[in-house]
């Protein structure tokens, strides 16, 4: 009798110890539930009024020629939700519709502001008529009522630009011996190259083997022209063994 009355009584005990762990977990999954059903509420509850709004667009560029009032507008015309709703893909889109701009990316500020970060082109050239050519090649329509610090200009047909640009770093590097650069380059349909030097004078390279002809006027510079720079209009390298001087007072540097 009494093993059986201590079993009843163990029984009961454990039965309590059992019914206690299921109330507390039933307690705390229904706490969950309730969490995170406020949870949800509160975010379709922000999601259908105007809450938390974008009021704060910071613009990072890495090109100071970039009209940064005309990319906000640009930001502005796409802001349509809240900081939750937001689409960022609209933005991107409609900023890289701007042939400026090379990459963007967008990040949300809690609670109200984008940070938007613009990679643009860099500029090299000005290119023919009405565009510049950048350091890698890419030509675009140049900037209207901007100012840009470029002082080399490039003509030459637009499927060449990517070739002018490593021509161009080409020639200025095999020109250091002389401390100028390039301030004009005009590449024809022909792929007949002249150049304007930093000092004036105009050089004619022909339509091949540009490269050796320019390290050949390095060569004969000092010897040919030398102190007589101020009476030279033009060089003429299209020759395999020389080169030919236009002079604007051949005299006058001969008495010297």
């Amino acid at each position: 009798m009494r093993t059986r009355r201590r079993s009843s009584i163990v029984y009961k005990r454990n039965r309590r110890i059992a019914l206690k762990k299921q109330f507390k977990r039933i307690g705390i999954y229904s706490s969950c539930l309730i969490f995170f059903s406020m949870m949800i509420g509160a975010v379709y509850y922000c999601r259908t009024i105007d809450f938390f709004p974008i009021t704060n667009v910071q613009l990072f560029v890495d090109q100071p020629y970039m009209d940064t009032i005309r990319l906000k507008q640009l930001v502005s015309s796409e802001l349509r939700g809240n900081f939750f709703t937001l689409s960022l893909t609209p933005i991107v889109q409609k900023l890289l519709t701007n042939d400026q701009i090379k990459t963007v990316s967008v990040k949300r500020v809690w609670p109200n502001a984008l940070s938007i970060y613009i990679d643009g082109y860099e500029p090299l050239a000005f290119f023919n008529q009405d565009s510049v050519i950048t350091t890698d090649g890419y030509v675009f329509k140049t900037p209207k009522n901007l100012k840009m610090p470029l002082e080399v200009y490039l003509q030459g047909p637009t499927d060449r630009a990517q070739d002018m640009v490593q021509y161009l770093k080409l020639f200025n590097k095999i020109l250091t011996p002389l401390k100028v650069t390039i301030k004009d380059f005009k590449l024809d349909d022909s792929a007949l190259a002249t150049l304007t030097l930093s000092n004036n004078i105009k050089l004619v390279l022909g339509d091949h083997d540009f490269g050796q002809r320019l390290n050949q006027f390095v060569k004969l510079y000092s010897k040919i022209i030398g102190k007589c720079l101020a009476s030279v209009e033009s060089v003429d390298l299209r020759y395999s063994n020389g080169l030919a001087v236009k002079w604007n007072d051949e005299e006058k540097c001969i008495r010297r």
